[in-house]
């Protein structure tokens, strides 16, 4: 389907009139898990944490990776990475279901998806038997069906920001009959401007490398959700979603070769001009039947397709003459379809007994294919190394079954997950096709204490994977990015965890407090190795052994009075990597900080100011350390027309304090990478409800 025909019918869905009640309590219903909390920016239950997106002044304006950094112990990198407990690897949902663009382009897509999309974001870090055991400290979650309502019929969103950026958005329900009808559709046009520069040193001299580069990306991304009450105890539902990204850029990359004495020895402008495409759309539906007894079974099915096309052309430019001396082309093209199935009954017994079984089948199937050629006495010629075909394809089928026992106010959960994969992967690189039989066992244990009417004291163990994606095991050596040239494993393990957590926690209507203390142990560990291969620095995927995290989380919310909101929260973890089996005598340790504070001030019964801020720490990486940084966020927002109107003024990274730094020591080489960002981000939006 057209994109122009998509927004199309979103907008005459939008037409129509609703009547809904609005609520300052929230609901969260996700799988089987159901928790209730005030109208807060976070609710933080335990191992469930949830996010209100409209409720987040500072934040909500900005992009999807923007918001994430709201929730306790979460934060992002300057490509919009996402880390929790100071792990990279949790699995990222759509309603509870793997999507193809939230796989190795996440980043890419979460600092670019406008944060007002989705109205709901959650973080369960023991998450149900009913999600896939992917993800080391848990699932996030994303659904952009708002939990709670206005009182409105549609929402309109009409925005800008410094640098020529531009938003817009709508939002709808119509309710007739037996009929549920949800819209919603954004635009965004953001601005990326980034710097990098990267020292490499070793015997033979150094290698300097100083790029920027900016783009303006352009992002449309809507869905549907249609809902049909066939009888008082069955329900149909049809989503779909479309999502269209769009952006040329230019890079001057500057490379500098110095010998051992200092002295220049080459110098290189790289000029990069390049041009990104990405598509995603999917199709799910969903039949829940509920029993006599509040039982239920439900059967679904997900398919969604994610594509990507990269198209780049170079030229060398001599520094001294100002010539041109090389020119060379690669193009790239991926193209991911993912099919998941499920279903689920959930059956509780007059006894205090619930039963819990299911089936999850998914399969995946992706491309991924480069073209090079380089410009030779004036013909282009097609580079045979720098040009690849590869194709993988997993298979999943995944069994699991669990039994809970309440006996007030105590609840035993026990469960397990199995599952057989099967993988094939086929390259030029390998001449041939290499396949993969795996069985794994899941297990999972909760323990639930009720501590009189307000606190809930939890434990709960599980284990879970985190499998190589594609790109993890393509052996093609990928120079797309000069500055960051990879290569896949196509021998890499899946990532084995073993996850314990602890917490505690109470809330009433003034003030909340969840401590956790939480650990991981990881075996056949993941990691971006680097190694210095001629004159280019190669990162390579390899298993490096095993490792160990524990750490202590708390967050709070406190309302001491009508007009002050405030919310805390701090995670302290100790990260071990054994990185023996990549030439270190010993593990490597560090005790790393995570540290937020949120304050929501209400001038005005029509006007409110909030600002938040975090720091974090150094963190640990296999051969070095990422320094440490900061970032402070600020928003007002005004209500005016008996509040049908909302105007909201923004400043993201007000200090300009998110430049990453990273430093590399091996016995080879020796690095430094500097990357930075715009800073001071603002927006300025007006939000009209009909």
């Amino acid at each position: 389907m057209k994109l122009s025909t998509y927004i199309f019918l979103l907008l005459l869905i939008t037409l129509q009139n609703l009547s809904a009640q609005f609520t300052t309590d929230t609901v969260l219903a996700i799988q089987n898990i159901n928790i209730q909390g005030h109208y807060l920016p976070t609710i933080n239950s335990g191992n469930i944490k949830l996010l209100n997106t409209a409720s987040n002044i500072s934040s909500n304006l900005g992009t999807t990776s923007d918001i994430i950094s709201q929730f306790p112990s979460v934060n992002t990198d300057i490509e919009g990475s996402v880390f929790f407990r100071g792990s990279s690897k949790s699995a990222q949902l759509i309603r509870g279901i793997p999507y193809g663009f939230l796989e190795e382009q996440s980043g890419d897509i979460l600092i670019q998806l406008p944060a007002s999309f989705f109205s709901q974001i959650t973080v369960l870090s023991q998450p149900d038997l009913s999600f896939l055991p992917d993800g080391e400290s848990g699932v996030f979650s994303y659904t952009s069906i708002p939990e709670y309502k206005t009182s409105s019929s549609l929402n309109l969103t009409l925005g800008g920001g410094s640098n020529q950026r531009y938003t817009a958005g709508i939002k709808a329900t119509v309710t007739p009959g037996k009929w549920s009808v949800t819209t919603n559709y954004n635009y965004r046009r953001e601005y990326r401007e980034r710097s990098f520069y990267k020292l490499t040193t070793n015997s033979s001299g150094s290698t300097e490398m100083d790029n920027n580069a900016s783009a303006h990306p352009e992002v449309h991304i809507g869905d549907i959700t249609v809902g049909y009450l066939l009888s008082d105890k069955d329900y149909l539902t049809v989503y779909t979603l479309l999502q269209h990204m769009q952006y040329d850029r230019y890079g001057g990359i500057n490379n500098t070769r110095r010998n051992s004495a200092g002295d220049i020895t080459n110098k290189i402008i790289r000029h990069r001009y390049n041009n990104q495409g990405q598509d995603a759309y999917a199709a799910e539906a969903t039949w829940l039947h509920t029993f006599w007894n509040k039982g239920k079974l439900s059967i679904r099915f997900n398919y969604n397709n994610f594509s990507y096309d990269e198209n780049n052309h170079y030229e060398n430019e001599q520094f001294t003459t100002g010539k041109i001396i090389a020119q060379d082309n690669l193009n790239v093209n991926q193209d991911k379809n993912n099919y998941f199935f499920s279903t689920n009954v959930y059956y509780p017994f007059q006894n205090g007994y619930t039963f819990n079984i299911g089936y999850m089948g998914r399969i995946q199937n992706e491309d991924y294919k480069a073209k090079a050629d380089n410009l030779t006495n004036g013909d282009w010629m097609p580079n045979l190394s720098k040009s690849t075909d590869f194709n993988f394809v997993r298979y999943i089928n995944l069994g699991y079954a669990s039994l809970q026992k309440t006996i007030a106010p105590f609840t035993i959960e026990i469960g397990m997950q199995a599952e057989h994969t099967k993988e094939e992967i086929n390259s030029p690189d390998l001449n041939g096709k290499m396949n993969k039989n795996k069985v794994q066992i899941y297990p999972k244990a909760n323990f639930e204490y009720q501590v009189a009417e307000n606190g809930i004291f939890s434990l709960g163990y599980q284990q879970r994977t985190n499998r190589p994606i594609a790109s993890d095991l393509n052996p093609f050596i990928d120079r797309a990015d000069i500055t960051y040239i990879k290569q896949g494993n196509p021998n890499l393990a899946p990532e084995v965890i073993h996850l314990a957590e602890a917490s505690y926690a109470f809330t009433n209507n003034y003030f909340s407090i969840t401590p956790a203390i939480y650990y991981r142990h990881k075996s056949n560990r993941i990691m971006d190795i680097a190694n210095q291969v001629n004159d280019e620095i190669r990162w390579t995927k390899q298993n490096t052994g095993n490792s160990n995290t524990w750490g202590i989380e708390i967050s709070t919310n406190w309302k001491p009075i009508n007009r002050l909101s405030m919310s805390a929260s701090s995670d302290i973890y100790r990260d071990q990597i054994d990185g023996r089996t990549i030439g270190y005598d010993e593990k490597k340790e560090m005790t790393c900080l995570l540290a937020k504070a949120l304050l929501s001030f209400q001038l005005t019964p029509n006007t409110q100011l909030q600002t938040d801020g975090y720091y974090i720490s150094d963190q640990l990486t296999a051969q070095g350390e990422i320094q440490n940084r900061y970032s402070v966020n600020i928003g007002i927002t005004q209500y005016l027309l008996k509040k049908k109107l909302k105007a909201s003024l923004s400043v993201n990274n007000i200090f300009d304090s998110m430049e990453e730094t990273t430093r590399i020591q091996t016995s080879s080489f020796q690095q430094i990478q500097i990357r930075n960002r715009d800073s001071r981000v603002t927006w300025l939006t007006l939000s009209y409800n009909l």
